[in-house]
């Protein structure tokens, strides 16, 4: 599904490569929706145990951690994002069409963005500006950079991309600060 796309995948496609019959399949999932919607969850599941393993965690200095964390999303940007993100990709193909899924969606995005707010908080204390953003505001605007650098990665063939829009997400942070 994160190579081909959602709506490109068939639940014979499904069961093949899962070795399983299509009453199996059907045991399991009510309908390819559902399916859809468990893989989700376990993508952000694997894509958390990366995220979560960091050096960052052991940075004492509120601010220093955040830049770490920071820091550790553009290393963790390969092993992440280089297929692209299935959170993503499903947001973009269905969202509109299939209501299970965009649930589960909205919940597991709001999830990530609650993950990482209290960790970019103490760069939004940091903040100069009469109009400094909250916690919550940097990490919405982390996923964006994020979901932004798939999209100009899988446009240029260019994996890279992911991560060096990380990195100047990271000098947008600094400049906030200053």
């Amino acid at each position: 599904m994160l190579l081909n796309g959602y709506p490109s995948t068939s639940v014979d496609e499904i069961i093949s490569a899962a070795g399983v019959s299509k009453g199996s399949f059907y045991h399991c999932f009510k309908s390819k929706e559902e399916l859809g919607a468990a893989v989700a969850e376990a993508y952000l599941d694997e894509a958390l145990a990366v995220i979560g393993t960091g050096r960052y965690e052991e940075v004492e200095d509120p601010l220093e951690r955040a830049f770490a964390f920071v820091e550790h999303m553009e290393a963790a940007a390969p092993a992440l994002w280089n297929h692209g993100c299935m959170l993503g990709s499903f947001a973009i193909d269905l969202s509109g069409t299939h209501s299970t899924i965009a649930a589960c969606l909205n919940r597991l995005m709001d999830d990530l963005e609650s993950r990482m707010a209290p960790l970019l908080e103490p760069i939004a204390l940091a903040c100069r500006q009469d109009d400094a953003p909250s916690g919550r505001e940097l990490a919405n605007h982390m996923m964006a950079v994020v979901e932004g650098g798939i999209v100009m990665a899988k446009a240029h063939g260019e994996p890279k991309r992911i991560a060096g829009a990380i990195h100047e997400f990271k000098r947008y942070l600094k400049a906030l600060i200053k």
